[in-house]
């Protein structure tokens, strides 16, 4: 790149505060856990999911701040990508990246929409597709109107969502007496372990923020502050949600009901209020997450066409300054296939968690590279102590490995595994025919013409500067 290395990202206008950044990275964590998968893997493990939640949380902490990190020393839109292009390999940094795309597209947008329709379908006379539908179809004309926007919508739904959330746990304390699971609702280690890894799914969003580090105020101390201010909040809430949806089950009953919040919110709240929870608890917590989506996957693929792997029309701009609205569409569309395939909700959640799953494995460890690189450098401050991010990103690898081994053995059993390689061949061909394409017409520009040195140097030097 013959840019500067902050201009050659895809830049904005920095203007993202910490609260926005902090709002951002809750509203992009909760949604799929509590209002999705405590219905998915509470049926199996009864009252014992407050502690998987709790278990849950622990590597996805050793494994987030590494990556949350990288933000910090290495500010850079598109992080997700851009770390694992340069200073790992682009053909990884792009299968990450497409199996994400691919994922979350398919899989995970349409198992929010679904599970926001669920919860709105005794409201409206609509079918659970067509409302489905609509929601999908709300939040992509809503990011129509560019980041800026988006930004303040996100904030403003979550900070109405957590307020929400502290009303239904603060309700349900004094109104279930607690107490532990007892022995015989122990579900067994295989269906632990298998939520335990669906569960880490719940974790991941606020590591996204490392999609912004040039659009965000003093992103060398912000970006690493919105981790540790979300994460304990989100992790408080999801363990106290969990609570308030299992409290009503009565001891030594091991499953829980396919929708246990809305079931949870019956008995504690009158109708009315009960309905208003349902607005403001459920559906908030599912818009965020679905307008997050929107936000992460049209940052995830900037860098990705700036690099010419996905054609540059994609990346034009109208209506908005900062809106993509081909690129949106794009998304839109494969959401819509996703909606219409109904394919089995569980399908859909091991999918979408792998693919976060398969995205963090080259961040961690281009972190440990760029940790190892800058040892010696004073002039690049590290945001927390090096051998605790250190020793956090071994494990994180460690956890990660461990999780996907185990999501990709339950959907071997389940005959569900055809897909992965499918969708990894089918990014691989799409590249090495891209790549050769460009070439072949003399229309690939090198993009890779720095070596991770020349960046490191460049890095130093603003530094200095």
């Amino acid at each position: 790149m013959k840019e500067n290395f902050r201009n050659s990202e895809v830049v904005f206008r920095k203007g993202i505060s910490l609260f926005s950044l902090t709002c951002m990275a809750i509203g992009l964590t909760i949604g799929g856990g509590v209002f999705v998968l405590s219905g998915i893997v509470g049926a199996s493990v009864g009252r014992y999911l407050p502690w998987l939640y709790a278990v849950a949380a622990i590597p996805m902490f050793f494994a987030i701040a590494p990556v949350a990190a990288l933000g910090t020393i290495f500010p850079a839109c598109g992080g997700n990508y851009f770390y694992p292009s340069r200073f790992l390999s682009p053909l990884v940094a792009f299968l990450g990246i497409w199996f994400f795309i691919v994922t979350a597209s398919l899989g995970q947008m349409p198992l929010f929409c679904i599970a926001t329709a669920k919860f709105l379908e005794s409201f409206f006379p609509e079918s659970e597709t067509t409302l489905a539908f609509l929601i999908l179809s709300f939040f992509y004309l809503l990011n129509l109107f560019g980041l800026r926007f988006v930004v303040w919508i996100q904030t403003s739904m979550v900070v109405l969502l957590v307020a929400g959330l502290l009303v239904f746990i603060g309700f349900s304390v004094p109104a279930y007496v607690p107490s532990l699971p007892s022995v015989s609702e122990f579900p067994g280690w295989k269906k632990i372990l298998y939520g335990v890894s669906l569960l880490t799914f719940t974790y991941f969003g606020s590591n996204a923020i490392v999609e912004f580090g040039n659009e965000t105020t003093n992103p060398g101390k912000n970006l690493f502050r919105a981790f540790f201010l979300a994460f304990p909040i989100v992790t408080i809430l999801y363990i106290g949600v969990a609570y308030a949806v299992t409290g009503y089950i009565p001891k030594g009953t091991s499953l829980l009901s396919e929708n246990p919040v809305t079931e949870s919110a019956k008995i504690l709240f009158p109708e009315l209020i009960y309905s208003v929870l349902i607005i403001f608890c459920p559906v908030l917590a599912l818009g965020t997450s679905i307008n997050g989506l929107f936000l992460i996957l049209t940052s995830s693929s900037e860098f990705v066409i700036q690099d010419g792997i996905f054609p540059e029309f994609l990346n034009r701009k109208f209506f908005f300054a900062s809106s993509k609205p081909i690129l949106l569409t794009l998304f839109y569309i494969l959401s819509l296939f996703g909606l219409i395939g109904g394919w089995n909700l569980e399908i859909l959640a091991s999918y979408s968690t792998l693919g976060w799953l398969f995205l963090f494995l080259p961040l961690l460890i281009v972190f440990l590279k760029l940790e190892k690189r800058f040892r010696n450098e004073s002039r690049i401050l590290f945001p927390a102590s090096r051998f605790f991010l250190k020793i956090s990103a071994y494990w994180g690898l460690f956890f990660i490995l461990l999780f996907i081994l185990f999501l990709l053995n339950d959907l071997r059993e389940g005959g569900k595994l055809l897909l992965l390689p499918f969708v990894f061949a089918a990014g691989l061909v799409y590249y090495l025919f891209r790549m050769r394409y460009l070439r072949r017409f003399e229309k690939y520009r090198k993009r890779f013409d720095r070596n991770e040195e020349d960046l490191i140097q460049i890095r130093l030097s603003e530094e200095r500067t």
